[in-house]
């Protein structure tokens, strides 16, 4: 099979039914991590319902949803919920908790994580997704102090 357009048609006598059209191409994208989101809450396809970057101290759950394509069987996500300044210099950042998944099947797809921030402070955080030792997307957020 070569690199180009192909045609599958199916037909009765001589009579085309249906044909649909495809592209192999050897041109393989590097695996990433297409979207990624922010919620209190997420869909069934893993889509925060409303998604915010502003969160407060008091919130229960924070949501991180994200899509992913292209990724080769047995990989590992990690996604890491980071508060950034954490130090007492405010010059490193600190990993608050982190979500692993095995991806067994690879492919293309969605998946979601959530982080409880017991006792969050106000300040700048993000989400960072890894493949392997590599970050490969990242998503700031905001908590703040609401009382």
């Amino acid at each position: 099979i070569r690199d180009r357009d192909y045609t599958v048609a199916i037909s009765v006598e001589d009579r085309v039914l249906a044909s649909r059209g495809f592209a192999i191409a050897a041109d393989v994208q590097k695996p990433t991590i297409d979207a990624i989101a922010l919620g209190l809450e997420l869909d069934k396809n893993n889509k925060p319902i409303r998604p915010v970057s502003k969160f407060t101290v008091d919130a229960e759950v924070i949501h991180c949803g994200l899509s992913f394509l292209d990724l080769s069987p047995e990989t590992t996500l990690v996604i890491q919920w980071i508060k950034i300044g954490a130090s007492a210099d405010a010059q490193e950042d600190a990993v608050l908790y982190m979500n692993r998944m095995e991806l067994p099947w690879g492919g293309t797809g969605t998946v979601g994580a959530n982080w409880q921030p017991y006792d969050i402070e106000p300040g700048q955080y993000k989400v960072a997704v890894l493949l392997g030792e590599e970050t490969v997307a990242e998503s700031p957020f905001e908590v703040v102090d609401v009382r």
